[in-house]
């Protein structure tokens, strides 16, 4: 009741109180993990499980979609995902839009989840 009350109405002052954003932008991220575990039709456990050498494009989707949408740095992201690193997830992030522009399908995969998770349609 309280973070709606006082963090959701007021939108102005997100960027000038930290706990403000990370509050907003957890919300954004648990919002974003679950759409993304319905559409993959996964577990969320899935989304924090890092293996190398292997592709998990609902994991790459999260946090990318994460960092877009929730405000968080990539540092907090890090964190949520357990990620060894920041230098890691933005590099795992770069390589995924790079593979996006070869990839027309995961374009507007991707593209369909962001428009989801900004609107929070579950």
């Amino acid at each position: 009741m309280i973070k709606e009350k006082y963090f959701t109405h007021d939108k102005m002052s997100i960027l000038e109180i930290k706990e403000k954003r990370v509050i907003l932008g957890e919300g954004k991220v648990k919002t974003s993990n679950k759409i993304i575990c319905n559409k993959f039709n996964i577990e969320d456990s899935i989304l924090f499980q890092a293996r190398r050498g292997e592709g998990n494009i609902p994991r790459l989707f999260a946090i990318s979609l994460s960092r877009e949408l929730s405000g968080l740095s990539f540092l907090e992201i890090t964190k949520r995902y357990r990620v060894k690193s920041y230098k890691t997830m933005a590099s795992s992030n770069f390589r995924l839009k790079e593979r996006m522009k070869t990839s027309r399908k995961m374009k507007k995969q991707y593209a369909v989840l962001k428009q989801m998770c900004s609107y929070g349609e579950v």
